[in-house]
C-alpha cells in the first residue's frame, strides 16, 4: 500500500466515523422532537376535550329532556352510559 493510498484510506475512515457520529446525533434530535410533538398533541387533545365537554353536556341534557316523550332517547342514554340529573319542577330527576 502506497503512502497516498494510506492517507486516502485514513481520510475516508475519518469521514465515515464523522458521518456515523452525525447519524447518532440526528437520531437523538429526532427522538427529542418526537417527544415534543407527542406532548403538544396531548395538550391539543386535552384542550379540545375541554372545549367539547360543555357541548356534549348540553346535548345529553336535551336528550334526557326529550326522553320524557320519546322512548328512543332513553334507550340512547342507556346505550351510551350517560347519566343526567335534571331539576324538573323543583325535584331532582335522574335519567339513566
Amino acid at each position: 500500500m502506497s503512502r497516498w493510498q494510506f492517507y486516502i484510506l485514513n481520510l475516508t475512515s475519518l469521514a465515515l466515523v464523522a458521518l456515523i457520529g452525525l447519524q447518532f446525533w440526528l437520531v437523538e434530535k429526532v427522538r427529542a422532537l418526537d417527544s415534543q410533538v407527542a406532548q403538544t398533541q396531548a395538550i391539543a387533545v386535552i384542550n379540545n376535550a375541554r372545549k367539547i365537554e360543555p357541548i356534549l353536556r348540553d346535548i345529553s341534557v336535551r336528550i334526557a329532556q326529550a326522553s320524557e316523550t320519546e322512548a328512543r332517547f332513553r334507550v340512547l342514554l342507556v346505550k351510551h352510559g350517560m347519566k343526567v340529573a335534571l331539576t324538573v319542577d323543583g325535584k331532582q330527576k335522574n335519567y339513566p
